[in-house]
């Protein structure tokens, strides 16, 4: 067997940086993270020494000068992302000599989306033209800079199979489930959660389409949204007409959010496809089954499979006509089942699937 070791100081770049990536880099001391901006739930205060906010050309100097031998970045089917990942992989590739030709280029990988609808969305000619001239120039250069890659869901796999990447290339898949909690839910039985960006995408307008028949046949039941967004008025407004049931936090910052997540017991996460975009894990379903809520959601996520096969509320099909009645029936289900949140995270692993799967990538 070849003996491996871990290379202390990986260095990871950011587009767009999340509490969740603070909070992951605080788990290794030695490594670094270079970001080009951030998030709204972005909590600067967990930021320290090693992380740092950068432009693109101070980037590109500190990837042609790093000594790490792991370089993280962002896949490659981040579209909008796509040409700085290739400059920034070119570059560290070219300057591997000042590395003595050890250092490795990897990126964890959950986009799901299949490759006809990510690079062409829609079927005019200039789309027919360009998305397989896309499709070449993300094979060519992820042959050319990749050493190494992690998938989180069989979703991301399959959609990665679809560019038929050299044989070379060093892969495996790792579910981004969270390991459990420090602390479970105590939350009321008939209170549901959703958190997430206010946008149609997210299925906000659905979920609260829905809640107005969950209201009619469970009185007791509460539901609490969490975040901002085009959709905010819309929400404020909803909320104001039954108070008594329908309640609107705001953005809220990490430690707030915690004490929300510990208040309930459903998680609702309705994403609906749209265009380019599709839910690939769901960031809010990992902070939820983490603390043990029974999630309801749609197949658009790439834990689909694992929560339908764990006993979670699935939607098939997120743009069917009468999606709002079966996300009602759903919720109403998953309010009746009242599942013990400690059975909800025995499921889960025991180390958090994107840190084993960071683990896996930085060994060198």
């Amino acid at each position: 067997m070849t003996d491996r070791h871990a290379d202390p100081g990986a260095l990871m770049v950011i587009p767009e940086a999340r509490s969740a990536h603070l909070e992951r880099l605080r788990e290794r001391p030695a490594d670094k993270m270079l970001y080009l901006a951030s998030k709204p739930d972005f909590d600067a205060d967990l930021a320290t020494g090693q992380a740092n906010k950068v432009t693109l050309l101070s980037a590109c100097w500190r990837v042609a000068l790093t000594r790490s031998l792991v370089l993280e970045m962002p896949e490659p089917l981040w579209l909008r992302f796509f040409p700085k990942f290739a400059l920034l992989g070119l570059i560290y590739k070219a300057t591997n000599p000042l590395r003595r030709g050890r250092g490795r280029v990897v990126v964890y990988a959950i986009e799901n989306n299949g490759l006809d609808q990510l690079l062409s969305p829609d079927a005019s000619r200039g789309k027919r033209v360009v998305g397989p001239a896309l499709r070449m120039a993300i094979r060519t250069i992820s042959n050319l800079v990749l050493d190494r890659i992690c998938f989180g869901s069989p979703g991301s796999e399959a959609t990665y199979a679809q560019l038929r990447l050299t044989p070379r290339l060093d892969k495996t898949t790792i579910l981004e489930l969270p390991a459990a909690a420090d602390e479970t839910t105590t939350g009321a039985d008939q209170a549901v959660l959703f958190v997430g960006a206010l946008e149609e995408r997210k299925g906000v307008r659905q979920l609260m389409e829905a809640w107005e028949g969950v209201e009619r046949l469970c009185s007791d039941a509460h539901l609490t949204i969490v975040g901002d967004g085009p959709l905010r008025a819309a929400v404020e407004a909803w909320q104001g007409v039954r108070p008594q049931t329908r309640r609107y936090e705001g953005q809220l910052d990490r430690r707030e959010l915690d004490i929300v997540y510990r208040r309930h017991s459903v998680l609702a996460a309705p994403s609906i496809r749209e265009g380019r975009w599709r839910e690939q894990i769901g960031l809010p379903i990992k902070e939820g089954l983490a603390r043990g809520l029974h999630v309801v959601t749609t197949s658009e996520t790439g834990l689909a499979p694992w929560l339908s096969q764990h006993g979670h509320g699935v939607l098939q099909g997120s743009q069917e006509p009468d999606m709002q009645l079966r996300l009602m029936s759903s919720i109403l289900n998953a309010l009746s089942i009242t599942r013990d949140p400690r059975l909800i995270t025995s499921d889960l692993p025991r180390l958090d699937g994107r840190t084993a799967a960071r683990e896996w990538l930085h060994y060198v």
